[in-house]
């Protein structure tokens, strides 16, 4: 990302911008990617520093844009029922979940 007054990557300010993006231009959601969380098999309730879910969750909510979370599979399968919860009690509005690297009936 060139032409800002922020240093962009896995930040709030960042995922400002997009929100901010997502609102001008009509876009419903925005997915806060891969790196929000600790890393790729770790506990989804720990969150980088650099992120505020709430915060995002908040801002998205005042500018009519959802917050999406990107979470690979057996980080969430853990403990789908808390995460979620957790989660959704702060606005976010979906997952989206990667690496299932199955597709048969039971999987999906």
């Amino acid at each position: 990302m060139y032409g800002v007054d922020f240093q962009p990557g896995i930040n709030n300010r960042t995922y400002e911008y997009y929100i901010d993006f997502a609102a001008r231009n009509g876009i419903e959601y925005v997915i806060l990617d891969e790196g929000w969380s600790v890393n790729l098999k770790a506990d989804l309730m720990q969150v980088v520093p650099e992120i505020d879910v709430k915060h995002l969750c908040d801002y998205g909510k005042e500018r009519g844009v959802g917050i999406v979370l990107w979470a690979g599979y057996w980080a969430l399968d853990r403990d789908m029922e808390r995460v979620m919860k957790h989660y959704s009690e702060m606005g976010v509005k979906g997952f989206k979940i990667d690496f299932m690297d199955r597709d048969d009936q039971p999987m999906v």
